[in-house]
């Protein structure tokens, strides 16, 4: 099989809501890929956006992607449910789904499928390194390290710890379509539940390393993910994927885990320790609970003296003194921008 990219072979869908401001650099990253816009399938779902996102994509499809078209939801349903329409109307074998606030490096494509063509039946997305981007004035800058994680052994040890973008994968449109797509009613970490449930389907990822970020992820203002760290329906919805994780290793070790295994599932669980407190105490103590029995000797990561109050009077009651730590706080600032601006 020839490792050129064929018209028709890759579909890009771009899930949109209120991205006016950003889509068309997004668009326009696909539209430089080295393979060539007119062998690309351009599907950009706009969610019922409220914003100009539709015209502003419907005008870079017209200039310059010949293959692209603009599927309009008539309600807003969500990211997972605009992903999974376009994954509907996708007619590549390899699917790039690319959020519409990132962007593509002009090669990412091209070198991906090159490979893709190449992998076994049971490999369900080709992965390279990717870079986080922040704002910098009215650009854009690299922040951190070039980021390509070896997933290791376990691979689902190695997503939990360090994996859950969907912009640095290309998948087989097959092996998504057969795990069910997305799941709609998961609001929060829905890329990373993905990725699992193909795992433990007994689908592979492949690495492709490579000196350069093949994808690069800017951290955009209202963020979804930032407002929904706050929302612990999403937050429990997301330790339900917890807890499947656990039950299919489980499965497959006699009732038991590894000691990899119990750091994943602790450290997945206790980055929203402080949200679940503030927002729902019950959860949180069953969170600490399901935490306790994977690790009895649980402290939660932070400063020495955090850790510290936390092993003197328990977690629960170190979580106690950090809100009203962090009430006191907020009452402070409140006053002092009265009496600054009063």
């Amino acid at each position: 099989m020839s490792n050129a990219v064929r018209r028709g072979d890759i579909s890009v869908v771009v899930p949109a809501y209120n991205s006016a401001s950003w889509i068309a650099e997004t668009l326009q990253s696909v539209a430089a890929q080295t393979c060539g816009a007119d062998v690309l399938e351009v599907i950009v779902v706009d969610d019922a956006s409220t914003d100009h996102t539709a015209g502003v994509a419907a005008d870079v499809i017209a200039a310059a992607l010949p293959r692209g078209r603009l599927v309009r939801m008539p309600r807003n349903r969500g990211v997972s449910a605009a992903r999974n329409v376009g994954l509907q109307e996708a007619r590549g074998a390899w699917v790039q789904f690319l959020d519409a606030d990132d962007l593509l490096a002009p090669g990412k494509l091209a070198a991906q499928h090159a490979v893709a063509v190449t992998v076994a039946p049971d490999v369900a997305a080709v992965w390279s390194p990717w870079r986080l981007y922040d704002r910098a004035g009215d650009g854009w800058r690299q922040t951190g390290p070039l980021l390509s994680p070896d997933l290791g052994r376990d691979v689902l040890v190695g997503i939990l710890n360090s994996f859950g973008l969907l912009g640095p994968l290309l998948f087989r449109r097959d092996a998504v379509a057969a795990a069910g797509g997305f799941s709609e009613g998961l609001k929060l970490c829905e890329d990373r539940e993905m990725i699992l449930r193909l795992v433990m389907a007994g689908q592979r990822l492949h690495r492709i390393d490579g000196p350069e970020a093949m994808f690069l992820y800017r951290q955009t203002p209202g963020n979804a993910s930032g407002r929904l760290i706050k929302d612990t329906r999403a937050l429990a919805d997301y330790f339900d994927v917890l807890v499947r994780v656990e039950r299919h290793w489980r499965d497959r070790q006699g009732g038991t885990l590894d000691t990899a295994q119990c750091s994943a599932l602790v450290g997945s669980h206790q980055k929203y320790l402080r949200e679940l407190y503030d927002g729902d105490p019950a959860l949180y103590a069953t969170t600490i609970e399901n935490i306790l029995a994977l690790d009895p000797k649980f402290l939660p990561d932070g400063r020495p003296r955090a850790r510290l109050v936390a092993r003197v009077v328990g977690n629960s009651r170190a979580e106690w003194i950090g809100a009203r730590k962090r009430q006191a706080e907020a009452l402070l600032r409140r006053v002092a921008a009265s009496l600054t601006f009063g």
